[in-house]
C-alpha cells in the first residue's frame, strides 16, 4: 500500500518539474521527459493492483 502513495507522489514531483521547466528557459525535452515519467508513475500508482 506504500509502494502506491510512493509512485503518486513521484508522479506529482516529476509533473510539476516538468511544468518548471517548460516555463523558463524552455527547455522543451526535459519538460517532455519529465512529463513521460510522471505519466509512467500515474500509471503504476493507480494502475490496477495484482493478486499475490
Amino acid at each position: 500500500m506504500k509502494s502506491k502513495y510512493l509512485y503518486i507522489a513521484a508522479a506529482v514531483a516529476f509533473l510539476v518539474f516538468a511544468v518548471v521547466e517548460f516555463t523558463r528557459p524552455h527547455n522543451i525535452t526535459a519538460a517532455v521527459l519529465d512529463a513521460i515519467a510522471g505519466a509512467i508513475f500515474l500509471f503504476l500508482g493507480v494502475g490496477p493492483r495484482r493478486r499475490a
